[in-house]
């Protein structure tokens, strides 16, 4: 067993290293070569129609420079037959995928790419890239470089140009009387937590595989719940965990500017395994003790874009039975994720949440000291710290995001409904030029909340006067 006065980077150092070394040792990667690699790769090639594949393989090798003949012609028979076989397998397959995904968009959306042979290429080389100064830059190395100091850099070059607060700045936050303590983790807990991992996802440069984790759970979790637990008791979160992989994932716009990408950050296979836990915890105390707002209506379970939609269809369709005007503004928060102060979302975890001096501790750890490093082409830029902002990517990231804004429906009188970091504001009135006068009142109030309170930056809000009707 780990020696509990041993530091916490050292004990995850040692037991990642050790499991390298048994694995190599008595399971060393092997190449396949480009023929075998590519004869399941389609899952609908069963082992059923892998022998008549092959026998079709053989025959053309034997008849490809025999046209006319009777052999040429019978192996043309047996392909067509056996194309006509593939093809309503292929069809078979993708029928049944669509039936036991028709209730999971995201998988079904994947599916319609595969049928229709999309390839969204996120991850696609990145050829060139333009620089602040305007320097063409080619080098994999420089280019992400790059990237990473843009990417360190977005947070604190956009709080700069965050126009100063109008009104009287106001805490909006509220105090919690609960208190949110840590409870130790078992080794049922961190099986569960490496069953959760999903074979397939992008992984960290020299991490761990996945299926290898799933297959010796039993025998790596005892260890990795004595370090989870020292971390808890602690409340040192391992600077090990810390460190992320960036990967640049195209949005929109010019393929040459780095503003046209947003950072993906790829994190240990252990830490996602004790982000999982945390996650669990932390979200279930809050659902408990009933502190999420409920007007958020993203990065929550039973919970979606529809329930958004809905929402604010039954808000307009009320104020147009009553005869009201309705004035509507879609606020976009600019680099959301990247713009989060630390400082302000500690606080809000001790006010709003109730942690307790361990946890908070814990959360602190887990914000500071962060580094990351950009990987682009397979070029490795220089690993930097990272002042502020939650790594896009995480798992707690997301949860720590919605309780960074859970009080935004607090500081106006605005009808207030949020996806993640979409917000929807409205407000009804019977006199164009009365609503005209509020929705000006309660939108510097949310400016101010935004600015000296949080630090987010409004992306450009849009506002359109409009009566009920649809």
């Amino acid at each position: 067993m780990l020696d509990p006065d041993v530091p916490l980077d050292s004990d995850l150092e040692i037991l990642a290293q050790t499991f390298i070394v048994v694995l190599n040792k008595y399971a060393p990667l092997c190449h396949v070569s480009r023929k075998h690699s590519k004869v399941f790769k389609n899952p609908w090639i069963t082992r059923a129609l892998l022998k008549p594949i092959i026998t079709r393989n053989k025959l053309y090798s034997k008849v490809w420079n025999k046209k006319g003949t009777f052999e040429y012609d019978a192996c043309k028979q047996y392909r067509n037959a056996l194309n006509r076989t593939i093809k309503t397998a292929k069809q078979n397959y993708y029928e049944q995928q669509i039936l036991l995904h028709k209730n999971d968009p995201k998988t079904l959306w994947k599916t319609k790419h595969s049928i229709l042979e999309i390839n969204r290429k996120s991850k696609s080389s990145i050829e060139r890239i333009v620089d602040e100064t305007g320097n063409k830059l080619n080098h994999p190395q420089d280019i992400a470089n790059s990237f990473d100091q843009y990417f360190c850099n977005i947070g604190p070059e956009l709080a700069k140009t965050i126009i100063p607060p109008t009104l009287a700045s106001s805490n909006f936050s509220h105090s919690c009387t609960s208190t949110f303590s840590l409870v130790d983790t078992s080794v049922e807990e961190v099986i569960c937590g490496i069953d959760y991992l999903k074979i397939g996802k992008a992984l960290k440069v020299d991490d761990i595989l996945t299926k290898f984790l799933k297959m010796v759970k039993t025998v790596l979790a005892p260890f990795l719940s004595v370090v989870f637990n020292k971390c808890m008791v602690k409340g040192v979160y391992p600077n090990s965990l810390k460190v992320a992989q960036v990967i640049p994932v195209h949005t929109k716009g010019d393929k040459s500017a780095c503003t046209s990408y947003r950072p993906i950050s790829l994190l240990s296979q252990f830490n996602k395994i004790f982000e999982r836990i945390l996650h669990h915890r932390f979200y279930s105390y809050l659902q408990d003790f009933e502190l999420l707002t409920g007007h958020q209506c993203g990065f929550r379970p039973n919970s979606s874009t529809s329930l958004a939609v809905e929402s604010i269809f039954s808000d307009l369709l009320h104020n147009y039975d009553y005869g009201l005007f309705t004035c509507s503004l879609f606020i976009d928060l600019s680099k959301a994720f990247d713009t989060v102060n630390h400082n302000i979302l500690i606080k809000k975890l001790h006010q709003n949440s109730g942690l307790n001096a361990t946890a908070l501790q814990l959360f602190t750890s887990y914000l500071t000291n962060r580094k990351q490093y950009t990987v682009v082409n397979g070029a490795k830029s220089n690993c930097r710290n990272i002042t502020c902002g939650i790594p896009q990517g995480s798992t707690l990231g997301p949860l720590l995001f919605i309780m960074y804004i859970n009080d935004l429906p607090l500081c106006s009188k605005f009808k207030t409904i949020l996806y993640a970091d979409n917000t929807y504001l409205s407000l009804s009135h019977s006199s164009v030029s009365t609503l005209q006068s509020m929705v000006n009142n309660e939108l510097l109030k949310v400016h101010d909340w935004m600015s000296p309170v949080v630090g987010l930056g409004l992306g450009g809000p849009e506002a359109r006067l409009k009566r009920g009707a649809l």
